[in-house]
């Protein structure tokens, strides 16, 4: 029975399929793993990467679509939906299309401005 190869890098695939590659490689940190033979059927990994994130965070739809569109480090980063005005408008966005209260999200907050540092010299 043949075997598949393992796929490591996006360049081993169609240029069509290339953008799930980077998908994986952007919540993942790379091509590794179950993905190196899922990408063979590329549709498949694009699901498993989103189910991915769903499960990682819990179930919570805001974190899910922060790391969606903003990317999995990035929720990380601040702990929850990070300060971006795009990423934050984004889940207000799809939770206005599934009839939910954006309103009850902590992070749901408009993007603001850090507070310049105080100088500690006076």
């Amino acid at each position: 029975m043949a075997r598949l190869p393992s796929i490591t890098s996006k360049e081993q695939l169609p240029a069509a399929d290339q953008g799930i590659a980077e998908a994986v490689i952007k919540s993942r940190g790379g091509i590794h793993g179950p993905f190196t033979m899922l990408l063979h059927a590329p549709k498949l990994a694009e699901h498993l990467v989103n189910t991915g994130a769903y499960v990682r965070f819990e179930g919570k739809l805001d974190y899910v679509l922060a790391a969606y569109n903003a990317g999995e480090g990035a929720v990380d980063r601040y702990g929850g939906v990070p300060p971006y005005r795009e990423t934050r408008d984004y889940v207000r966005r799809i939770y206005g299309y599934l009839g939910l209260d954006a309103a009850v999200l902590a992070d749901a907050r408009p993007a603001q401005r850090p507070d310049p540092p105080v100088s500690a010299a006076r």
